[in-house]
């Protein structure tokens, strides 16, 4: 039996996998070394699937991955959708209030493999650059003929989020709101991700494992960002890089190095001295 047989490791990309749009080659290597070794490797990412080109193209071993923060889980060699989870039509309502109220928040919506812009902004334009999207503009007539996996509003400044978030927590809605965070272009994003009820990473994480058969135990997690936390709670060994938000980093069993300076290598090599015992 090999090393890593029945075994999973789900992975987030930006400040995880990669930074500042690179995998550093120590990461690919251990995660080839890991595959080589019997187990299995997904990406799980708020990246919707039109996102991850990028890594695509420096990590093309990662084939099944679950996207769009539990959304959807896409599988790349035959090209087919095996999970897909929607917000409900009526949901899609805050959004236009928020426009209204809030119009400097840029708007983007989200769906399979697809991205739009409801409301654009300087930071939808470098978002969408960043991350080699095509998102064309929508209007509410455009968008309410699509099922979509989430929202995803761009704020200016971690202060504006802020202000905003309790505005939106007053609404009654079958939603779920998570913040997440991208460095890019010199400088920290802060976004807020609308997506359905109760659906998460960690959901997302426990539908692959299913898929892949693995084995109780054998369920491996790493992540940076407060929308990691339930899929570390899930994984039955979970990593977070040293400089991710402390709150985060008390969810994990093991704290690896940086992003840039191989994360995802350092765990696996933490995983490499566990299975071994």
């Amino acid at each position: 039996m090999k090393l890593f047989e029945k075994s999973l490791i789900a992975c987030d990309i930006d400040g995880t996998l990669m930074a500042n749009g690179i995998i550093p080659e120590v990461n690919k290597a251990k995660i080839r070394f890991f595959i080589d070794n019997g187990g299995d490797f997904a990406i799980a990412t708020g990246r919707s699937l039109c996102a991850v080109s990028d890594v695509f193209e420096q990590l093309p071993e990662a084939t099944l991955g679950t996207y769009a923060n539990g959304t959807v889980i896409y599988e790349r060699k035959t090209n087919e959708f095996l999970y897909d989870k929607t917000i409900p039509l009526s949901d899609h309502e805050i959004m236009y209030v928020i426009n209204g109220r809030f119009p400097d928040v840029g708007i983007e919506v989200h769906y399979q493999d697809r991205v739009g812009v409801f409301n654009r902004t300087v930071e939808t334009d470098l978002h969408a650059k960043y991350e080699r999207m095509d998102a064309p503009d929508l209007i509410k007539e455009d968008i309410e003929k699509l099922r979509l996996n989430k929202i995803l509003y761009l704020f200016n400044s971690f202060e504006e989020r802020r202000s905003i978030r309790p505005f939106i927590e007053r609404f009654s809605l079958q939603s779920d709101f998570v913040d997440t965070t991208v460095t890019y272009y010199g400088r920290q994003r802060y976004f807020l991700e609308q997506i359905p009820k109760g659906i998460s990473k960690a959901a997302g994480v426990k539908e692959l494992a299913r898929l892949f058969g693995t084995e109780k135990g054998s369920v491996y997690a790493i992540g940076d960002y407060y929308n990691d936390i339930e899929m570390l709670e899930v994984a039955d060994i979970s990593a977070v890089p040293v400089d991710s938000p402390d709150d985060v980093k008390e969810k994990a069993t093991y704290i690896t190095r940086k992003a840039e300076n191989g994360a995802v290598a350092d765990f696996i090599d933490y995983l490499t001295k566990v299975r071994k015992k």
